[in-house]
């Protein structure tokens, strides 16, 4: 989860008590009486909200980055990869959380309802941090170890900034390695030594593993080595939900479908007021 919200930006928009009712009971409404009936909510922490009421469209934002410094690689390959493509594409998704107190380390705490349809990724853990991948180590881990991979071979650059770039880098890499530079053991061996002097161990064993099973295929080996099914936690692996599907306890979830965010403060009276109206069109009061 990320320490920067983007409420502030075009996505999202303050809601009046009616318009949130209204959409509460519409195009919301499998969420909100999942919560309300079972008490189990997902939450999502906002640093700098524009309202008690929020309605907020991950899809218009511009695409997510990555946080603590950690190279924005991750993301990319979570967003584009034929891996996770029944997944919600993160770089355009919003990062919540299944309790309040992990939520609250990111901001105000707000209760979410996404869409009916909405897909909802869970990460096997209560962060994306505490994932571990096979082989590789952490996300930030294999990340940073991307990251000097590709400067070493290629230089300075921003390859992490979108997913073209990232792309173009990964066949800029394997052109690189298919030359007779690399075919030759000196200039092999002083590439290692300087990814070996920033002290990215990680990164030599992704050099290895790309040597070995990559095929001159960087993009490729990556999709492989960060594929839902090979990271997890304890033993889980990610896993896709929907709503109405029993809620895990202590999870980290991203989805990109429309939001309600309702302020934990107001929720209880306008989760009356919702009540209250479905009852008065149930029985035509």
């Amino acid at each position: 989860m990320r320490l920067k919200t983007y409420l502030t930006e075009d996505r999202s928009k303050e809601l009046k008590t009616q318009e949130a009712i209204d959409l509460l009971l519409s195009k919301h409404k499998q969420a909100f009486w999942y919560s309300f009936n079972n008490q189990k909510y997902i939450y999502r922490g906002v640093k700098t909200p524009i309202g008690d009421i929020i309605y907020t469209d991950p899809k218009k934002s511009t695409p997510r980055k990555s946080i603590h410094q950690v190279p924005n690689y991750y993301t990319l390959i979570m967003s584009n990869s034929p891996q996770w493509k029944q997944y919600p594409p993160r770089e355009y998704s919003i990062i919540c959380a299944t309790t309040s107190r992990n939520a609250k380390n990111y901001g105000m705490v707000y209760y979410t309802f996404p869409e009916d349809a909405a897909k909802i990724g869970v990460v096997p853990a209560a962060d994306l941090w505490s994932v571990s991948i096979k082989e590789t180590g952490g996300f930030d881990r294999l990340a940073k170890s991307i990251d000097s991979l590709l400067k070493v071979a290629l230089g300075p650059g921003d390859y992490d900034s979108k997913y073209s770039q990232f792309r173009k880098a990964c066949k800029d890499f394997d052109t690189s390695w298919k030359t007779e530079k690399f075919h030759k053991n000196e200039d092999k061996k002083d590439f290692i030594r300087e990814i070996e002097r920033q002290l990215n161990w990680g990164a030599t064993d992704l050099l290895e593993k790309y040597e070995k099973d990559g095929k001159n295929n960087l993009w490729k080996l990556l999709n492989n080595i960060i594929d839902p099914k090979n990271a997890k936690a304890d033993g889980a692996p990610f896993r896709l939900i929907k709503i109405g599907d029993r809620l895990p306890d202590n999870n980290e979830l991203w989805t990109d479908s429309p939001c309600i965010l309702i302020h934990t403060i107001v929720y209880p009276e306008l989760a009356e007021l919702v009540k209250n109206q479905f009852d008065q069109k149930l029985y035509k009061i």
